[in-house]
This record gives structure tokens, sequence and C-alpha cells, in this order.
């Protein structure tokens, strides 16, 4: 085994172990800290050390804006409810038809412009409170310390 493997293996078991054991709401907004730590164990009979070293903020929650569009089978159920059922049938058994015979949905270029701002108008703008994001910075990335692997020899 050699260091690339050992330090991914290490990251790789403690990110799955401890994945969602931190509670990001347990941080304040703003708050900045130096963590300083060295994560020692074994892998396979290998000891290793992995030293952490870094600066770590947690920014502050912000608006952002974003757009949201309906979805596309409410869109498309509402039209169909309007009309009746032999013109829905026909409709969809048309669709249906064609795009099994050539995988596209055609249209004309007027319907096509059509239905494109029709589907603008429907999308709407909203704004979302996000959390400030946690950054890690200067972090020098850990090296594996690696003690040559110990046998056990049986009785």
């Amino acid at each position: 085994m050699n260091a690339n493997e050992l330090r991914s293996a290490a990251l790789l078991a403690l990110s799955k172990t401890l994945g969602d054991a931190s509670d990001r709401d347990q941080i304040n907004d703003g708050s900045a800290f130096h963590v300083s730590a060295t994560i020692s164990g074994q892998i396979d009979g290998y000891a290793f050390e992995l030293p952490v070293d870094c600066s770590m903020t947690v920014g502050h929650e912000s608006t952002r804006a974003s757009s949201v569009n309906p979805k596309i089978n409410e869109v498309v159920g509402l039209i169909l409810s309007k009309l009746n059922g032999a013109t829905r049938e026909a409709v969809k058994r048309d669709v249906l038809t064609h795009f099994a015979e050539t995988n596209t949905v055609e249209a004309s270029d007027e319907a096509t412009k059509d239905a494109g701002e029709f589907l603008s108008a429907l999308r709407q703008q909203v704004s979302q409170t996000v959390r400030g994001s946690v950054k890690v910075e200067d972090l020098v990335r850990p090296a594996v310390a690696i003690r040559k692997r110990r046998l056990a020899i049986a009785a």
C-alpha cells in the first residue's frame, strides 16, 4: 500500500463515518477558527498519522435570487384537462405515435414560440435565504506519515 492510497483510504473512511456528524446550526455566522489536529490510526496493519492544519471561516446568511418553473407534468395536465375527452385522447395518441416514430416532438415555429413565451411567463422569481458557507483556507494538504507494518506472529 503506498502513501497516496493510505491517505485516500483514511480520508474516505473519515468522510463516510463522520459525514453527517457535524451540525452547521451549532456554529455562529461570522465565526473563524484555526484548526490543528492529528489523526492517527491503522489501515491493514499500517500505522499512520495525518496532520491537519487550516483556518476555517463561516460566512453570514444571505439572500439569493433564483427562478422557479412549474412542474411540466402539471402544466401539460392542466392543458389536457381543458380539452374534451376525444380531443385529449387524439392529442396524446398523435404525440405518442410521432415520438415513437421519430424520437422527437415537433410543432410549428409559431406554436413553439408561443409555448416558449407561455412557459417564460410561468417562471417566477423567488428569493431564498441561504446559510453562510463554511470555508477552509490555508489548508496544507495533509501528508501521511507511515510507520512500517507490524506483523502479528501466531504462536
